[in-house]
């Protein structure tokens, strides 16, 4: 499993794979609040930071699995939840993809309104203002989208497209503006327009993918000076800061930032395999995998728990090589391990949390990729 490897199923417009890099997105996206564009007067930390979190549910309880199906075509993926269960994310619809929104069980095509061939959801806050991507054609830059209503996010004067992947409580929403030189910088929006954030010094691009409710930003930068090579993660509050790598590394990415500062995403070691992390107290750990060679954590919710996928250390009875894992601070627990054993769930990746431990993403089911919701019991 390539964890840079891009989650974004449409935004082949941000360059990255002609630059050697492949990203990553985020989801799952803050609580209500004001509407989008609004900028929260709250102090955030100056830095991440661990205060006590909420008890998690149990890990040792049997989740309920719900098949969310498709807009018509094959395969579909759930990206992000919010505290009442609204979902988005994509679905193939045979000629295309196009974003979803999830809600009441019944699937709604979100991305025609655009008339783009390509649309993604990518994150929703508790108000049910989500974000995505949309593109016409794979070789033409995407546009960043927020809604309903569906409305494409203004980059700044010249910029050639945007990218919008996260969205927080108070309806800021952090992403990626591609400059005139088809490099890419973070951003996030102020007003309802983007706003370009830079990248870090030295480097020469960057991409946001998270954001929590302090407006404290996360993501990767890289292409620096002294490597172009490399990639770093970093958070964003005000002003850029590098969170290196795990020991022996030379890449990282940060996928997601919880409301107690920590952040999540994935990084590579000494043996040069991905592997998933945290990173708190400015310390970054190693979360593992189930036995195989890489992993990545793309959510956190204010539990601190955290979702990702890991690779197995052999391929299961599915054919599939990784398997969604929840991880609550002591060790990753193999989601599958809690489903009823005849549920007929393969589940590959969870994308996305919410605070009351639903969990969304793709999995197999007789043998096709779609979109999942599991619920643990309350």
């Amino acid at each position: 499993m390539n964890t840079f490897s891009t989650r974004n199923k449409i935004n082949g417009a941000l360059i990255l794979c002609a630059l050697g890099f492949a990203l990553t997105g985020c989801g799952g996206g803050g609580g209500g609040g004001a509407p989008a564009g609004t900028i929260t007067t709250t102090t955030p930390p100056t830095s991440p930071t661990s205060p006590t979190a909420p008890t998690p549910p149990p890990v040792t309880a049997t989740y309920s699995i719900v098949d969310l199906g498709t807009l018509g075509g094959p395969t579909s993926t759930a990206e992000a939840i919010n505290a009442s269960g609204t979902i988005v994310g994509v679905s193939d619809i045979g000629t295309g993809q196009h974003a979803f929104i999830y809600a009441n069980g019944h699937m709604t095509d979100t991305g025609a309104a655009l008339g783009a061939t390509n649309t993604e959801a990518k994150a929703i806050n508790d108000s049910g203002t989500f974000v995505g991507d949309s593109t016409v054609d794979p070789s033409t830059p995407s546009d960043g989208f927020t809604g309903p209503p569906i409305t494409t996010i203004a980059a700044p004067q010249g910029y050639d497209g945007s990218s919008a992947n996260d969205i927080n409580t108070n309806g800021v929403v952090a992403g990626t503006v591609i400059l005139p030189d088809g490099t890419f910088h973070a951003a996030e929006t102020q007003g309802g327009q983007w706003v370009d954030i830079g990248a870090l010094p030295t480097a020469q691009f960057a991409e946001a993918f998270g954001i929590n409710d302090y407006g404290m930003v996360v993501g990767y930068s890289g292409g620096f000076a002294s490597n172009v090579n490399t990639q770093h993660a970093f958070y964003y509050n005000g002003t850029m800061h590098d969170i290196g790598t795990l020991p022996g590394g030379s890449n990282s990415s940060a996928q997601a930032i919880s409301n107690t500062g920590e952040i999540v995403g994935s990084s590579d070691g000494a043996a040069g395999t991905q592997h998933a992390f945290s990173y708190v107290n400015n310390t970054m750990t190693d979360l593992g995998t189930f036995g195989g060679g890489s992993s990545v954590a793309f959510d956190i919710n204010t539990s601190d728990a955290i979702v990702g996928t890991a690779d197995l250390a052999a391929t299961d009875s599915h054919g599939s090589l990784s398997h969604a894992f929840i991880d609550h601070g002591s060790s990753m627990v193999d989601l599958n391990t809690k489903l009823a054993v005849n549920s007929g769930w393969d589940v590959t990746t969870a994308y996305g949390i919410n605070d009351s431990g639903q969990i969304v993403g793709e999995g197999l089911i007789n043998g096709v990729m779609h979109a999942f919701l599991m619920t643990p019991p309350h």
